[in-house]
């Protein structure tokens, strides 16, 4: 990547290994925005901000049982404490942050402590989505 492309943002910067197993990341398309994800594990990288454009688009189909299993977990809240992860942001190489996502109970994802984006763990992202669409 060129000094212009980092400067104005027009390629993604470098993604380093998954921070939970270390194999390399690919590009993929989802709901119209290009995202890392792990072949091995099935985790996802999302880039600040683009979380926010994947659940307002609403393209994907969600399991049905997943998301009257989210629409319960709506009403339940947790504490909404951080902790330090043992996983590192593939952007930056930041230490990252393990946080509850909007307070739902076992939907932890990890964030980075330089706002590069979130790590998801395998199927993550279908719940969060399903979480956001259970009115």
């Amino acid at each position: 990547m060129g000094i212009i492309d980092w400067i104005f943002g027009t390629k993604k910067k470098g993604t380093g290994g998954c921070p939970a197993c270390s194999e390399p990341m690919k590009h993929e398309t989802y709901e119209g925005v290009t995202i890392d994800r792990c072949s091995t594990c099935q985790g996802t990288w999302v880039d600040d901000g683009e979380l926010e454009t994947i659940v307002a688009r609403r393209e994907k189909t969600i399991d049905s049982k997943l998301a009257v299993k989210m629409k319960v977990l709506k009403d339940w809240k947790v504490a909404s404490g951080e902790a330090n992860s043992n996983r590192t942001c593939p952007r930056c190489g930041s230490a990252m942050r393990t946080v509850n996502y909007k307070q739902v109970p076992g939907l932890q994802i990890e964030k980075c402590t330089r706002n590069c984006g979130v790590w998801l763990d395998h199927d993550e992202l279908e719940k969060i989505q399903a979480y956001e669409e259970s009115a």
